[in-house]
């Protein structure tokens, strides 16, 4: 059986398409809620407000409301 070598742990971290950030819990979820619910590539928070022409801080308030209202799965 071929024995392959671990993949280091640069493969394993997923990062932002646009800028190559290193991706948090955060930045899959609001990405999925807002842009594409079955997505495998994301945006991080910054690129996500750059795409929607918009603050950081409002996709941060969006994070938040769906995290105190309890409506969201994705950001349990």
């Amino acid at each position: 059986m071929p024995r392959f070598p671990p993949k280091s742990r640069e493969t394993l971290v997923p990062t932002c398409f646009k800028c190559d950030a290193e991706l948090r819990a955060d930045d899959f979820a609001i990405y999925r809620k807002l842009v594409n619910k079955l997505a495998d590539k994301f945006l991080c928070i910054p690129c996500l407000a750059s795409h929607f022409n918009c603050e950081e801080s409002a996709i941060h308030a969006q994070i938040k409301f769906y995290r105190e209202s309890g409506t969201c799965g994705l950001f349990k």
